[in-house]
């Protein structure tokens, strides 16, 4: 496949794409009649796979492919192409499961058989179910000659030529000779199916024809396990680093030859070539497995447990977790024998997906062991060994080496000798005493454990067939279960078996996965529901604690789907079944305002508004899908069934509502996140002369069926988050809204809400999130949220102990918990006393001020150079008489940042406070205090710029509100400290946020870095949101088990990563004042004034009245750089400006905002406020513009005149045009290359157009294609956009 790269297609390929069907004999109307439509768009957005071929050469298209749940609708009278096509056609084994249909292909006739096989067989190789590919076509339109010509030997490599060689025998001379089957008959890509006649003579009119799986993929077939195996299996395990002690072909020698009744091994072969192999057990122990998982719904897991018998002997001599060995010791022919065993096992933990501990059967001791894993690493009280799964060590509680475990009996012998109890070590000691007592220890009969698991990557969409095999070997098992490390990489396996939940309060590092023999070996039904069903499905919830609900909502279903009943509110529900029973349904509804779903949430990024009709009469929105928990394997297949049977291509599910959960369980699962999109704020809320839709009070998930099949990398790895800072909650979001992946193990640990403060107006905002954008994140339903405190990290056992004494394991663990205002950073006292409240607990500073008396002759004093303070004034102000405020502010120096960048507006807003009474104390800072039964009564301050100022003492002090300095949380510096991270007024981090454990992560402005970069930058000057983005984005290859990843991080050349979003401010300012400013990120030094000595920094346009003291103030400030490009806006005035629009206006040039500077210069600007709202710039603050804008610029520095427009262009119009162009000014107008050479020379040369040309160039660029173009592309943004009522 040397010629050619497959890859799924995308919306960017559409271009290329319709420049193929142009070619040759294809043309739109040929594709339409062909396959019922031309629209690739469309086919892309909604076939389940559409692949494109391109040129290893040229990196040109030359092939498209799809492929649909049904044929094209109008070709087919019943919505179930199962009931139409079996009543025409012989096509027996042919059901929804393993069946799709072709919906287009394309390609250059060059590549016919390249492209063909290879995209057939990747198909194929892509969705395992699938065995047939049809294609209904009708019978007055012949199929392409290349679709029905000799399909290639499947050991076909691409280097033949195509079309004129396929049939050739010299074409066929690489077939492999080892191939096991022949065929007779002569295979085609495509095969006519044969039609049934029917009695009443009524011609069909559409023929069919199919592809068949078995002409282009080698089959898996699975055996037994056999001795000489071991000849394929030790290089295929070498090859993959998964073997490094030459002695583990001993250990798979007798691991492959002492198969019994419990234990069983078995490998994959394909065209003679082992490509994957499992070995199993069926003896399970019982106990560590309910203690740490949610079995409680699997009941039958549970029947005919056996119980073996223990000596009591053992009990005395050996830890709980060491009962099974000395059990199955008796079983070994020789002490030497077991202890050979016990070592290769060790040294092969690496191959498994289950973690291994030692057992000493012939048939359990080498592998045997995932349910003793569970319990040796997770119970604490009868825990001795811990296996690692990072390094494949078993340490012993005393820390001994590995090679130390080969002795163990030598330990024991020591042990008995001493015959004392504290030669035990503790948790040794504590397992005895926990077992004393036990007598018996209790087995599953009803299940297989699978021990270890290896499928080459190119094979991995056969995992299920190892299952299906597994349960045939054990025809009277009922379960397959798997238990791995939470840092095992994943494996297919995980999409055919359900993941258990933990019980509450378990926090272990292993997951458990668990199949039923019933849904891995039959498929479901599914259909519409019946009112007969009901009965069948009261059985299936009557335990659930939404069970009312559901019963209703399903009578509301069956009323709907009647034709006889009107009802508003229409909901439609399907059930699967499997062998007569119903194992599942989920109901759909209705949404009265689909617009506002895509208005309001980024829908478009996986189905495009033109291409899924969203309307009020189609049932998309999925309110529940119950499973019984057997069969929840089966959610996405059943899934996509109703899509197919309810022709919609993207189901919805909405979380405004409580749901079961068995509903949350496959949504989370099965659904992709849908992200907000940024509201634009408009004047009475009315968008043109519509009403704006109010914020809906739920987030969404959606699937379509372009993403049935893509593949999600479920990551088990715990990663805890420690601190709900903004930094934290980007971390989080980011890897929640990874369609692609799924993390299982996310834990969010923090001590407050994550959006408690943001919904106190008197809090400063970052503009990182709005308190609705928390509350409607949908981050609960992926994230485990931990209301604590973390008091002790433990780097070696990698756990964290909360303030209740709960210990927490971790794989990685994350510290994002920022800075915060500690008043006990000016006396250790002030954390004992009274009456001394902290910026950072603003709920608590707002909830002491209202409750203030009038009457009050007491003082209150706000302290601090933080912006914090003006919000806390305003609340004060508005609460007692300005005169009994005092604002302390410990060193206004002219030299450092403050609170506003601007030093006369600074000064401006003080003199206002003042004006209105509060004592303004500048360079003034805390010397002593006095309190009296731990309440502050009074303070003395003294000046820090001249000592001969007499101090300053303010008494009868009711509140003392600091916000100066922000320090880390005590708790955590702690944690940090005894951890022996390295810490120096902050956590010191490298330059991709690592610490010196190599475990552990930290980003915000709790860190800085290393002195070795030589930087006075920290992350405290940087926008959070984009820190928690690029720290996710950093370690999400660490979490896929990336090992080079974890290498370039630690690379000491390894450059720092760049940060350049906005840093915005917003908050509250006495006198019903607000203040905005947002600017790129600068040093505390880099001031403005400092900034405008550069020559290079720009112009700034101001409008207010700054200089008067007693008015309230207006100002408004913009800074652009010296290309016009807007970098920074400062507002401070009325609380009515829509400040989230104008974050919009960084970065973009002056020119998008109606020629700004033009328009200011000649003063016709009065007021920024007043501009910025008038309906013209309502769609610059759209999410979408910029990206719309990059496309416009993209055409124009890229004309093409092959290009494919936007809209259709009228051709005989520009012709026309063309000639009055050239009759009327007797030239010929440029091109736009042309346009684009001349203004290059300008620019080059620094020169300004001049008025001639530039209007000679304007004019051509006026009458070019180019500029149709153009106007297309803002037209169609407009009216997508629906900011006007267009005709």
């Amino acid at each position: 496949m040397e010629r050619i790269t497959l890859r799924r297609a995308s919306i960017n390929d559409i271009d290329d794409i319709y420049k193929l069907i142009r070619k040759d004999d294809y043309s739109l109307n040929k594709l339409k009649l062909k396959y019922g439509t031309s629209n690739i768009s469309y086919l892309i957005d909604n076939a389940v796979v559409s692949i494109v071929g391109i040129d290893n050469k040229t990196n040109q298209i030359i092939g498209f492919i799809s492929v649909s749940l049904s044929p094209y609708k109008d070709y087919i009278k019943n919505k179930d192409w199962t009931v139409e096509l079996y009543k025409h056609f012989e096509i027996k084994n042919c059901i929804p499961y393993n069946t799709m249909f072709l919906s287009c292909c394309v390609y250059d006739q060059n590549y016919s058989t390249d492209f063909l096989f290879y995209s057939l067989k990747q198909i194929y190789l892509f969705l395992p179910n699938l065995k047939y590919i049809g294609y209904l076509v009708p019978e007055t339109h012949e199929i392409d000659k290349n679709l029905c010509s000799p399909v290639p030997p499947k050991s076909y490599n691409g280097c033949h030529l195509n079309k004129n060689n396929s049939s050739d025998e010299s074409s066929h001379t690489n077939i492999n000779t080892t191939t096991t089957t022949t065929t007779l008959k002569q295979r085609f890509f495509f095969n006519k199916c044969k039609g049934i006649r029917q009695k009443d003579d009524i011609h069909y009119s559409n023929s069919l024809w199919m592809c068949f799986r078995v002409d282009l993929v080698y089959i898996l077939k699975i055996r037994k396990a056999r001795v000489e195996d071991c000849d394929d299996l030790i290089p295929m395990f070498k090859q993959k680093n998964l073997m490094d002690d030459p002695d583990n072909i001993y250990y798979f020698s007798e691991l492959l030859e002492n198969n019994d009744e419990n234990m069983n091994t078995i490998v994959g072969v394909v065209n003679d070539k082992i490509v994957g192999f499992m070995s199993m057990r069926s003896n399970i122990e019982y106990s560590s497995l309910f203690e740490n998982f949610d079995l409680d719904m699997y009941e039958t897991l549970f029947n005919d447990m056996y119980e073996v018998e223990i000596d009591e002997e053992i009990l005395k001599n050996i830890s709980l977790h060491d009962i099974n060995n000395h059990l199955k010791k008796e079983s070994q022919t020789t002490e030497n024998k077991e202890k050979d065993k016990k070592d290769t096992t060790d040294s092969i933990n690496s191959l498994t997906t289950s973690t291994n501990d030692n057992t000493n059967n012939n048939s359990d001791n080498n592998n045997d062991t995932t349910n003793q894993s569970v319990e040796s690493i997770h119970d604490k009280s009868n825990s001795k060994v811990n296996i690692k799964e990072e390094s494949n060590e078993v340490d012993t509680p005393s820390n001994n080496p590995v090679d130390e475990l080969v002795e163990k009996q030598d330990e024991i012998k020591v042990e008995e000798e001493k015959k004392t109890e504290e030669d035990f070590p503790n948790d040794c000691t504590e397992s005895i005493e926990s077992t004393i007592d036990l007598k018996k220890m209790a087995y599953l009969s009803n299940a297989i454990c699978i021990n270890l698991f290896y499928i080459d990557e190119c094979y991995s969409f056969y995992s299920n067939e190892f299952l299906k095999a597994a349960f045939n070997l054990y025809p009277d098992k009922e379960y397959c279960l798997i238990s791995v490390p939470t840092k095992e990489l994943y494996i297919p396996l995980f999409n055919n078996m359900s993941a258990v939940d933990y019980r509450e309060n378990v926090n272990i590092r292993h997951s458990l996965y668990i199949c039923h023999r019933e849904s891995t070996l039959n498929i479901i039904q599914v259909r519409r529901g019946e009112e007969k069903d009901l009965k069948e499905i009261d059985k299936l919830i009557c335990d659930m604690p939404e069970y009312n609900k559901l019963a209703h909502q399903l009578k509301m279903s069956i009323l709907s789907m009647s034709n006889d009943t009107e009802i508003n509110y229409k909901t439609v529900f399907y059930v699967a079944e499997c062998l007569g029973m119903i194992v599942g349904f989920a109901i759909l509804n209705r949404h009265s305002d689909p617009n506002a779903l895509i208005e309001q949430f980024n829908i478009e990024k996986y189905c495009s508004k033109a291409n899924h009709h969203f309307s009020k009469n189609d049932e998309f929105i999925l309110s529940y899908i119950i499973m019984n928990p057997l069969y929840e394997n089966k959610a996405r297949y059943f899934l996509e069934e109703i899509m197919r049977l309810s022709d919609i291509e993207c189901l919805i599910h909405t979380f405004n509502e409580s749901f079961d959960f068995s509903t949350h369980k496959i949504i989370t699962k099965e659904f992709v996140p849908i992200k907000r999109r940024k509201q634009i704020q408009y004047v009475d809320n009315k968008r043109d002369i519509n009403t704006v839709a109010n914020h809906l009070n739920y987030n969404i998930s959606l699937i379509t069926t372009n993403l049935l099949y893509e593949p999600k990398f479920t990551i088990n790895t715990r990663i805890i988050v420690v601190g709900a800072s903004d930094t934290g909650i980007s971390f989080l979001e980011t890897l929640i809204y990874k369609s692609h992946y799924l993390f299982n193990n996310l834990v969010l640990v923090s001590s407050k809400d994550t959006y408690k403060s943001k919904e106190c107006p008197y809090a400063v905002d970052k503009m990182n999130y709005s308190v609705h954008d928390l509350k409607k994140m949908n981050i609960e339903n992926y994230v485990q949220f931990i209301n604590s405190t973390v008091n002790a990290i433990n780097r070696e056992d990698k756990t964290i102990t909360l303030d209740n004494d709960e210990v927490i394991e971790y794989d990685y663990l994350i510290i994002t918990t920022g800075l915060q205002f500690h008043p006990e950073t000016l006396n250790k006292e002030f954390k004992e006393l009274n009456g001394i409240f902290s910026g950072s607990e603003i709920e608590s500073c707002i909830e002491f001020i209202d409750n203030i008396s009038k009457s009050t002759d007491k003082n209150y004093v706000v302290y601090g150079n933080d912006i914090q303070a003006f919000p806390i004034l305003k609340a004060l102000i508005n609460k007692v008489p300005a005169y009994q405020i005092h604002f302390v502010v410990p060193n206004f120096d002219k030299g450092i940042h403050h609170w506003f960048d601007n030093r006369s507006l600074e000064k401006r807003v003080l003199a206002y406070i003042k004006n209105l009474g509060v004592d303004v104390l500048l360079n003034y800072q805390l010397t002593s205090f006095e309190h009296y039964e731990k309440k502050l009564i009074d303070i003395t301050l003294k000046s820090t710029i001249n000592e001969s100022f007499d101090s300053t003492t303010i008494f009868k002090i009711d509140g003392f509100f600091y916000v100066d300095k922000k320090t880390s949380d005590n708790h955590i510096f702690n944690a940090i400290n005894d951890a022996y991270l390295v810490f120096d007024e902050n956590l010191i981090i490298g330059s991709h946020f690592q610490t010196c454990d190599d475990y552990i992560f930290s980003a915000g402005p709790l860190t800085k870095y290393n002195y070795k970069y030589e930087t006075l930058w920290n992350h405290s000057y940087y926008n959070s949101k984009e820190i928690g983005k690029k720290l996710a984005l950093t370690l999400l290859p660490i979490f896929e088990g990336d090992e080079q990843a974890m290498k370039d991080i630690k690379r000491e050349d390894e450059p720092l990563i760049s940060f350049n979003d906005l840093v915005a401010t917003r908050c509250l300012l006495p006198g019903d004042m607000m203040f905005f400013h947002f600017d790129r990120p600068y040093l505390y030094n880099q001031t403005k004034s400092f900034r405008e000595k550069d020559k290079n920094y720009g112009r700034n346009l101001f409008i207010g009245n700054n200089k008067e003291t007693t008015k309230p103030i207006e100002f408004f400030h913009i800074h652009m750089d010296t290309l016009g490009f807007i970098q920074s806006v400062t507002y401070v005035g009325k609380e009515d400006l829509f400040s989230e629009n104008l974050l919009s206006l960084y970065g973009m040039h002056e020119k998008y905002l109606n020629r700004l500077v033009s328009r200011f210069d000649e003063g016709i600007i009065p007021d920024f406020k007043t501009f910025f709202n008038e309906p013209w710039a309502q769609p610059l603050f759209h999410d979408r513009f910029r990206a719309y804008m990059k496309r416009l610029r993209d055409d124009l520095m890229n004309p093409t005149t092959s290009s494919v427009p936007l809209l259709p262009l009228a051709t005989s119009s520009s012709s026309n045009n063309n000639d009055n162009i050239s009759s009327d000014e007797g030239e010929k107008p440029m091109e736009m290359t042309e346009i684009l050479d001349k203004l290059y020379k300008y620019v080059v040369k620094k020169e300004i157009v001049p008025e001639s040309e530039r209007i000679k160039l304007y004019d051509s660029f006026d009458k070019s294609s180019d500029r149709k173009k153009i106007d297309n592309t803002v037209y169609r943004f407009l009216v997508e956009s629906g900011f006007y009522n267009f005709p």
